[in-house]
């Protein structure tokens, strides 16, 4: 199965004199106004679900306090091949709430409802926001199918082996066994486009020998060894390793080219490349009779398994589909040599015309890609934590100074009004798509009614007078009409 990630995203926030009790607290008043339900609590943290609607598609938010910092994190759950837009809006959909609230509770209705919350705290050895996984996996039962393996197939041990070994890596360099972070992931060669583009075109085919966990390199190695043991005695250990290349490849390509933002791991599409060849060869009768019913039995279990996992929405469809149209089209491209297999030269013509052409489509296929999009990324997070500490000079506690009040709209909010200004020029000079410097502009126009509020606001304070009331009030709306198109723009950049 190779497994695609709907990305997330994460934000550190210091507590600002808070204590990690009134940020616990207030984090969990701020996430319930927002209409999501909180599934578990700890004196850790929190993590709350966010149901599936015309603009979600169902995603977790948490927080998690260490210290004097608390990880804002969005994550999605759902089959979100590219909804890492949506992760962004409920931080900052979040954080919005969270100041609004921050200056209308008291202490003394923060310590009643946190004695309340805490009566249902688990124990410590219960906290799952605390908890590590073992970072070990079970050798003895690898090494039963790597012996298999060797005993049949010299290319399919081969694969086997390399798979292994890079997941025993993984495990000893501390990554978790059973479900591996996305940065884990990318760091060890996870398919992903950004990183693609900009010169990591070997990840396309080392995706191939990187899982997400246990379950998901176990089901892969065994379907790498019904299609190895049905599949290489009939092409040849060349053309089987040439076809598991050329699958794992155009698998890849077909993955970050549908799931800009999508990292994507594990062998199933070169698998799936594999039935693809199998199917090719049995309707050109390379493959006798006696064979079909069990090569039919390995691809049905395996199809079954990933039917099975596309309702966790973990799988990567598009990857699969790419993997096993390319499968059939490298079948077909065998069969002259196999019917003529004693004469090497058509072999060796074939494979060698079969790899420059994959390698020819791989880096057109990178050229008419966008290679800007962690840059943009980058940013767009930077982007957010500005507007998030500017916002934060709107919601000052009641019996706040007038003084205090306009020393913090022009020393915080005007002045990360003005910097998120200087920053988005930058963003909109990347290679991006369209849309996003469409998306870049809106939120420059944002960001402009934003500051002119609040240098009126400032203004009034200053000469204690109202008469700005009325324009200050139409900014607001202006500005709330300008975020609601972004919002829309953002559910058409990744539903398009």
């Amino acid at each position: 199965m190779a497994f695609g990630f709907a990305p997330e995203c994460s934000l550190d926030v210091h507590l600002n004199g808070l204590t990690p009790r009134e940020f616990l607290v207030i984090g969990i008043e701020a996430a319930q106004k927002n209409g999501w339900e909180i599934i578990f609590c700890s004196e850790s943290g929190f993590t709350a679900g966010i149901k599936p609607s015309e603009s979600s598609w169902s995603e977790e938010f948490s927080i998690i306090l260490k210290g004097e910092v608390a990880t804002l994190k969005s994550e999605s759950t759902g089959d979100q091949i590219a909804r890492w837009g949506k992760n962004k809006e409920n931080v900052t959909q979040f954080t919005v709430t969270f100041y609004e609230l921050k200056s209308s509770l008291t202490p003394a209705e923060i310590d009643c409802k946190y004695e309340k919350l805490s009566l249902e705290f688990p124990s410590p050895g219960e906290d799952i926001l605390n908890q590590n996984f073992p970072q070990y996996i079970n050798g003895k039962k690898l090494r039963v199918s790597f012996s298999r393996a060797i005993a049949c197939c010299h290319v399919t041990s081969v694969i086997l082996f390399i798979n292994m070994v890079f997941f025993l890596l993984m495990a000893v360099a501390g990554t978790n066994i059973w479900q591996a972070d996305q940065n884990s992931l990318i760091f060890w060669g996870g398919n992903f486009q950004p990183y693609v583009v900009d010169g990591g075109w070997w990840r396309l085919l080392f995706s191939c020998f990187v899982h997400a966990g246990v379950f998901h390199l176990l089901i892969n190695m065994i379907a790498m060894l019904f299609v190895g043991y049905s599949l290489e005695p009939i092409m040849g250990s060349a053309r089987f390793a040439t076809a598991f290349v050329i699958s794992g490849i155009f698998s890849g390509i077909t993955s970050i080219y549908w799931n800009e933002l999508t990292i994507s791991v594990g062998a199933s599409g070169a698998i799936f490349g594999m039935y693809g060849v199998i199917l090719a060869l049995l309707l050109s009768d390379i493959i006798e009779i006696e064979s079909y019913t069990e090569l039919m039995k390995s691809i049905g279990v395996f199809v079954v398994i990933n039917l099975l996992v596309v309702q966790n929405g973990s799988i990567d469809s598009p990857g699969l589909v790419g993997g096993f149209i390319s499968g059939i089209i490298v079948g077909y491209a065998f069969v002259p040599s196999l019917k003529r297999d004693q004469e090497v030269s058509i072999k060796v013509q074939t494979i060698a015309v079969l790899l420059i052409a994959v390698f020819a489509i791989m880096f057109y296929c990178l050229k008419q890609m966008p290679t800007q999009y962690a840059e943009y990324e980058k940013k767009y997070l930077t982007l957010v934590s500005m507007e998030t500490m500017a916002r934060e000079a709107e919601y000052l506690p009641y019996r706040t100074s007038r003084e205090k009040q306009i020393a913090e709209l022009r020393n915080r909010g005007i002045y990360y009004w003005n910097e998120c200004l200087r920053l988005l020029p930058e963003m909109d000079s990347l290679n991006i798509p369209e849309i996003l410097h469409d998306k870049v502009y809106k939120h420059t126009r944002y960001c402009e009614v934003q500051l002119q509020c609040y240098e009126l606001q400032a203004k009034a304070l200053s000469g204690d007078t109202k008469k700005y009331d009325e324009e200050i009030e139409s900014l607001r709306v202006k500005a709330n009409a300008i975020m609601e198109k972004l919002k829309e723009l953002e559910n058409k950049r990744w539903n398009k």
